[in-house]
């Protein structure tokens, strides 16, 4: 049950000015294409991308995936009490509530959205070189 289109449509946000918009759209096409390659044991449930890449068993990409639960978890967001909260890695989606600077006082930066992009976009290359279609 491949998502190709899903993947390309959400890869496309990394052409994006916006590091939210480039580090969600990739976020999502990597769950995607995580899941996809999973599907034969069953097709995953929730959203922790760090949990899929430790399945995998390649140290390379289970390095990666502490390194993108580092980076989420360092990033402010409104909860569903519309509190201060931080991105919970295994929920990523909470993204979408990213508190950034220009709108609440201690949110986050371009600089640190920018990291994120950064790590998603080499998990995207470990697993392209681990022949996961992404």
């Amino acid at each position: 049950m491949p998502h190709a289109m899903n993947r390309r449509a959400f890869l496309s946000a990394r052409h994006s000015d916006q590091p939210l918009l480039a580090a969600y759209g990739q976020l999502v096409a990597t769950e995607l294409a995580l899941k996809d390659h999973h599907h034969s044991a069953g097709w995953p449930k929730g959203h922790d991308v760090p949990g899929l890449l430790g399945d995998l068993g390649d140290p390379g990409l289970t390095a990666l995936g502490v390194q993108l639960r580092e980076e989420l978890s360092a990033i402010p967001c409104t909860d569903i009490s519309g509190n201060t909260a931080t991105v919970r890695p295994n929920k990523y989606p909470e993204l979408r509530y990213t508190q950034h600077e220009n709108d609440h006082t201690g949110g986050t930066t371009d600089a640190n959205l920018l990291n994120l992009v950064k790590v998603v976009e080499d998990i995207i290359v470990q697993l392209r070189a681990k022949g996961v279609a992404i």
